[in-house]
């Protein structure tokens, strides 16, 4: 996803999903947040697509493109 940052997934319930740089996991970095669709639940995160698919009750399978997770 990004050259030398060692960047985390997580499912934030009703604020959706979020990417954290945990490179320094002393000072984790918000690099980005998606508001999605029902609570999110879990997230999976492939890394050779550079996508994170989100569970979200409710709110279905959200299939999310992280390639640029500022954005």
């Amino acid at each position: 996803m990004a050259g030398g940052q060692t960047l985390a997934a997580l499912s934030m319930g009703a604020a959706g999903l979020a990417v954290v740089d945990v490179t320094r996991p002393s000072n984790p970095v918000l690099v980005g947040q998606l508001a999605l669709s029902g609570d999110s639940l879990d997230v999976a995160l492939d890394p050779v697509l550079s996508v994170a698919v989100v569970a979200a009750q409710s709110g279905g399978l959200h299939v999310v493109d992280v390639r640029d997770p500022g954005q």
